[in-house]
Protein backbone atom coordinates (compact mmCIF):
# COMPACT_ATOMS: atom_id res chain seq x y z
CA UNK A 1 0.00 0.00 0.00
CA UNK A 2 1.58 3.15 -1.18
CA UNK A 3 0.63 6.96 0.01
CA UNK A 4 1.90 10.22 -1.78
CA UNK A 5 2.14 12.73 0.65
CA UNK A 6 2.24 16.64 -0.42
CA UNK A 7 4.60 18.97 1.04
CA UNK A 8 5.86 22.22 0.85
CA UNK A 9 10.20 23.39 0.54
CA UNK A 10 9.60 25.01 3.91
CA UNK A 11 8.00 21.71 5.73
CA UNK A 12 10.86 20.27 3.60
CA UNK A 13 13.11 22.49 5.33
CA UNK A 14 11.97 22.98 8.59
CA UNK A 15 10.49 19.63 8.89
CA UNK A 16 6.57 18.77 10.22
CA UNK A 17 4.11 16.63 11.44
CA UNK A 18 1.43 15.62 8.50
CA UNK A 19 -1.53 13.88 9.45
CA UNK A 20 -2.85 11.33 6.43
CA UNK A 21 -6.01 9.21 6.63
CA UNK A 22 -6.76 6.19 4.62
CA UNK A 23 -8.43 2.94 4.43
CA UNK A 24 -6.87 -0.43 4.26
CA UNK A 25 -8.25 -4.43 4.45
CA UNK A 26 -8.33 -5.72 7.89
CA UNK A 27 -8.61 -9.60 8.19
CA UNK A 28 -11.77 -9.82 11.35
CA UNK A 29 -11.15 -12.13 14.69
CA UNK A 30 -12.39 -15.31 12.15
CA UNK A 31 -9.41 -15.51 10.09
CA UNK A 32 -11.84 -15.23 7.01
CA UNK A 33 -13.81 -11.84 6.57
CA UNK A 34 -11.93 -8.89 5.06
CA UNK A 35 -13.63 -5.49 6.85
CA UNK A 36 -12.62 -1.94 5.30
CA UNK A 37 -10.92 -0.03 8.17
CA UNK A 38 -10.10 4.37 8.23
CA UNK A 39 -6.82 4.90 9.81
CA UNK A 40 -5.44 7.79 10.92
CA UNK A 41 -1.83 8.50 10.65
CA UNK A 42 0.94 10.87 11.92
CA UNK A 43 4.10 10.85 9.78
CA UNK A 44 6.92 13.11 10.76
CA UNK A 45 8.57 14.77 8.12
CA UNK A 46 12.37 15.03 8.98
CA UNK A 47 14.33 18.69 7.94
CA UNK A 48 16.03 17.69 4.65
CA UNK A 49 13.41 15.19 3.39
CA UNK A 50 12.35 15.17 -0.34
CA UNK A 51 10.71 13.68 -3.20
CA UNK A 52 13.36 10.84 -3.38
CA UNK A 53 12.37 10.24 0.28
CA UNK A 54 10.34 7.12 0.95
CA UNK A 55 9.46 5.90 4.75
CA UNK A 56 8.36 1.70 4.92
CA UNK A 57 5.74 0.91 8.03
CA UNK A 58 6.19 -2.71 8.00
CA UNK A 59 3.00 -4.53 8.62
CA UNK A 60 0.92 -1.53 8.58
CA UNK A 61 -0.48 -2.26 4.79
CA UNK A 62 -3.83 -4.20 3.87
CA UNK A 63 -4.27 -7.54 5.20
CA UNK A 64 -5.18 -10.92 3.82
CA UNK A 65 -6.09 -14.09 5.61
CA UNK A 66 -3.35 -16.58 6.18
CA UNK A 67 -0.65 -13.90 4.90
CA UNK A 68 1.66 -11.40 6.59
CA UNK A 69 0.65 -8.06 6.30
CA UNK A 70 1.75 -5.61 3.62
CA UNK A 71 3.98 -3.05 4.13
CA UNK A 72 2.65 0.78 4.47
CA UNK A 73 5.31 2.89 1.91
CA UNK A 74 5.04 6.89 2.04
CA UNK A 75 6.16 8.85 -0.67
CA UNK A 76 6.29 12.34 -0.98
CA UNK A 77 5.87 15.16 -3.44
CA UNK A 78 7.01 18.81 -3.52
CA UNK A 79 4.96 21.56 -4.18
CA UNK A 80 6.10 24.55 -6.32
CA UNK A 81 7.59 27.43 -4.48
CA UNK A 82 7.19 31.32 -5.62
CA UNK A 83 10.81 32.07 -5.06
CA UNK A 84 12.52 28.72 -4.19
CA UNK A 85 13.82 25.71 -6.58
CA UNK A 86 15.23 22.92 -5.55
CA UNK A 87 18.57 21.04 -6.64
CA UNK A 88 19.46 17.76 -4.66
CA UNK A 89 20.63 19.80 -1.33
CA UNK A 90 20.82 22.84 -2.55
CA UNK A 91 18.20 26.42 -2.80
CA UNK A 92 18.05 28.43 -5.88
CA UNK A 93 16.66 31.97 -5.16
CA UNK A 94 15.27 33.95 -8.38
CA UNK A 95 15.50 37.74 -6.95
CA UNK A 96 13.39 39.69 -9.41
CA UNK A 97 14.83 42.96 -10.06
CA UNK A 98 14.58 46.27 -11.70
CA UNK A 99 16.70 47.24 -14.65
CA UNK A 100 17.47 50.77 -12.28
CA UNK A 101 18.47 48.51 -9.16
CA UNK A 102 20.82 46.32 -10.95
CA UNK A 103 22.98 49.06 -12.07
CA UNK A 104 22.66 50.73 -9.04
CA UNK A 105 23.91 47.37 -7.06
CA UNK A 106 20.94 47.30 -4.78
CA UNK A 107 21.02 44.62 -1.73
CA UNK A 108 19.51 41.68 -1.75
CA UNK A 109 17.01 41.04 0.70
CA UNK A 110 15.41 37.59 0.95
CA UNK A 111 13.32 36.06 3.35
CA UNK A 112 14.63 32.27 3.92
CA UNK A 113 12.14 29.00 4.23
CA UNK A 114 12.48 29.22 8.18
CA UNK A 115 11.21 32.94 7.87
CA UNK A 116 15.06 34.26 8.40
CA UNK A 117 15.85 37.73 7.05
CA UNK A 118 19.11 38.14 4.80
CA UNK A 119 20.76 40.39 3.00
CA UNK A 120 23.16 40.13 0.40
CA UNK A 121 25.32 43.40 -0.93
CA UNK A 122 27.30 42.81 -4.58
CA UNK A 123 30.21 45.09 -5.35
CA UNK A 124 29.64 44.37 -9.36
CA UNK A 125 26.60 45.41 -11.78
CA UNK A 126 24.28 41.71 -11.63
CA UNK A 127 22.72 40.78 -14.63
CA UNK A 128 20.74 38.08 -15.81
CA UNK A 129 23.74 35.59 -16.11
CA UNK A 130 24.80 37.01 -12.85
CA UNK A 131 24.94 33.86 -10.10
CA UNK A 132 26.55 33.88 -6.54
CA UNK A 133 26.53 30.68 -4.04
CA UNK A 134 26.08 31.52 -0.51
CA UNK A 135 27.30 28.86 0.83
CA UNK A 136 25.33 27.02 4.49
CA UNK A 137 22.00 28.44 3.89
CA UNK A 138 20.45 25.77 1.40
CA UNK A 139 18.49 22.77 2.47
CA UNK A 140 19.26 21.01 5.58
CA UNK A 141 21.14 17.67 4.99
CA UNK A 142 19.32 14.72 6.04
CA UNK A 143 20.94 13.50 9.46
CA UNK A 144 23.20 15.99 9.38
CA UNK A 145 23.75 19.34 10.79
CA UNK A 146 25.15 21.04 7.80
CA UNK A 147 23.32 22.25 4.87
CA UNK A 148 23.13 22.50 1.14
CA UNK A 149 24.01 26.09 -0.81
CA UNK A 150 21.84 28.39 -1.57
CA UNK A 151 22.39 30.07 -5.29
CA UNK A 152 20.88 33.63 -5.90
CA UNK A 153 20.06 34.29 -9.46
CA UNK A 154 18.30 37.51 -10.68
CA UNK A 155 15.85 38.28 -13.42
CA UNK A 156 16.16 41.90 -14.18
CA UNK A 157 12.61 43.33 -15.35
CA UNK A 158 14.03 45.11 -18.48
CA UNK A 159 12.06 48.25 -19.72
CA UNK A 160 10.67 48.02 -23.27
CA UNK A 161 11.72 50.87 -24.44
CA UNK A 162 14.14 53.14 -23.71
CA UNK A 163 14.43 57.04 -24.56
CA UNK A 164 18.05 58.94 -25.40
CA UNK A 165 17.58 60.58 -22.09
CA UNK A 166 16.98 57.10 -20.30
CA UNK A 167 19.87 55.55 -22.38
CA UNK A 168 21.97 58.24 -21.29
CA UNK A 169 20.80 58.04 -17.23
CA UNK A 170 22.12 54.65 -17.44
CA UNK A 171 25.65 55.17 -19.06
CA UNK A 172 25.99 58.08 -16.44
CA UNK A 173 25.17 55.79 -13.71
CA UNK A 174 27.68 53.26 -14.97
CA UNK A 175 30.58 55.80 -15.01
CA UNK A 176 29.24 56.86 -11.56
CA UNK A 177 29.58 53.18 -10.51
CA UNK A 178 32.51 52.96 -12.06
CA UNK A 179 34.51 55.68 -10.73
CA UNK A 180 33.06 54.95 -7.04
CA UNK A 181 34.95 51.27 -7.40
CA UNK A 182 38.08 52.50 -8.62
CA UNK A 183 37.61 51.28 -12.21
Amino acid sequence: MVIVLDCTLEEFYCGSLKKVTFDFDEVQHDSKTIARKTVHKTVQVNPGFSSATVLTFKGEGNQAPKQASANLVIRFTEQKHKHFKRSGDNLIYTHQISFADSLQMQPVKLCTLDNRSLTYCFDEFVNPQTCRCVEGEGMPLQGKKSKGDLYLRFDIAMPPKMSNEQRCAIIKALQDNAKELGL
